[in-house]
């Protein structure tokens, strides 16, 4: 099979606008209420926006093969990373570091307005730092031909070959440009454009497809059509795994594979953005059932940094919940023991089972909404 060769940016010809614009139309306007939400001054980053970016880290890194769930990673949290299961460990590293490059990517843009591959090779880097693709050169656009395929496939029998090293630089600059100095119709159009692009290039050897789908959200954060990058679409991606792939894999020079990508996209764009609207109203409600609740069962004046606290970190143990409140007010230890014992009488909290010392709590409203 030979390498991809990579349509150069903008396209010659335009994109079919009239095929797709009631599509573009729900999606962006699905989107703007999503932006709407997001610039609410009530929405806290880390009580209502930080749960969301955490399962897309599970989500996206799933799609490329881990494991875990996001209960297992925010155990891992609560154990400092410690298990005996190394696969389990491994999927915690992953998605702490995917966690680790989107903030640092949104951080990036904010300071150079820019989306660079500079940027992409730290993101990179972020990715596979210390995680089972740490061999496969963390930060560096690879100088060698990839291909992808079933475990074992040779060149030959795979089932995409990317570009050939010899224009992956060549490529990847048109692909930077076109993000940077272009602008086509619609934004989502572009970002749809912008994922494929860089997952045909597949510039790294490893981690592509969570590079990918991070730029999906960052490109609309740069361009200001979110003013966070939460638009986070790998939910839908996992859901419809296979007709992903199927998409991404039908797009060549041939207009229509592109077409019902696009349309592909939109829908899942659509469908993602009403959904985060969704959770985070629940998200809310849920702050607000249990700043009533907590504070009746503890009648104390700490007892809404008690649930900051229980939101930021949903399974904990009582030295973790006594050094997060303890970042807003002076609290004893033993007071916040006293009010673990309160909480879980209260069933308000559920202490891990079969176990004396060093207990996990889970505040299992916020978990079960949250999975």
């Amino acid at each position: 099979m030979v390498p991809y060769m990579a349509r150069k940016l903008p396209f010659d010809e335009e994109i079919n606008y009239n095929k797709i614009t009631k599509k573009m139309i729900s999606a962006s306007s699905s989107v703007s209420k999503l932006d709407g939400m997001l610039e609410e001054e009530n929405i806290s980053r880390e009580l209502f926006i930080n749960p969301l970016t955490k399962k897309e880290a599970v989500l996206s890194s799933k799609i490329e093969g881990t494991q875990a769930t996001l209960t297992e990673i925010l155990e891992l949290e609560a154990d400092e990373g410690k298990t005996e299961l190394k696969n389990k460990y491994d999927d915690f590293v992953e998605i702490t570091n995917y966690n680790r490059a989107i903030e640092y990517a949104e951080q990036e843009v904010l300071d150079k307005n820019s989306i660079s591959l500079w940027m992409l090779r730290c993101i990179h880097k972020l990715l596979l730092s210390g995680a089972r693709g740490k061999d496969k050169n963390p930060g560096e656009f690879r100088n060698d031909q990839n291909w992808i395929g079933k475990p074992g496939s040779t060149i030959e029998t795979a089932s995409f070959v990317p570009v050939s090293p010899e224009k992956l630089i060549e490529n990847l600059e048109n692909l930077e440009k076109y993000i940077n100095e272009y602008e086509e119709q619609s934004e989502l159009i572009q970002a749809a454009i912008i994922h494929v692009q860089f997952e045909k290039i597949h510039p790294f050897k490893d981690g592509n497809g969570r590079i990918g789908r991070i730029l999906i959200p960052l490109f609309l954060y740069y361009r200001g059509v979110l003013n966070r990058p939460v638009l986070y679409i790998s939910e839908y991606f996992e859901e419809n795994r296979e007709e992903y792939y199927d998409k991404l894999n039908a797009v060549n020079e041939n207009d229509e594979g592109w077409m019902e990508w696009i349309e592909f996209f939109l829908t899942a764009v659509e469908t993602q953005a009403n959904r985060n609207i969704e959770k985070i109203k629940k998200l809310q409600n849920l702050y607000a059932e249990y700043k009533f609740k907590i504070n009746e069962i503890l009648k104390s004046k700490n007892s809404i940094y008690v649930l900051d606290a229980l939101f930021k970190i949903p399974i904990f143990k009582a030295t973790k919940l006594h050094e997060e409140v303890s970042k807003n007010i002076k609290i004893n230890k033993a007071t916040i023991n006293r009010f673990i014992n309160k909480l879980v009488e209260a069933d308000i909290i559920v202490p891990e089972e079969g176990k004396d010392r060093y207990v996990k709590y889970y505040f299992k409203a916020l978990v079960d909404l949250i999975q």
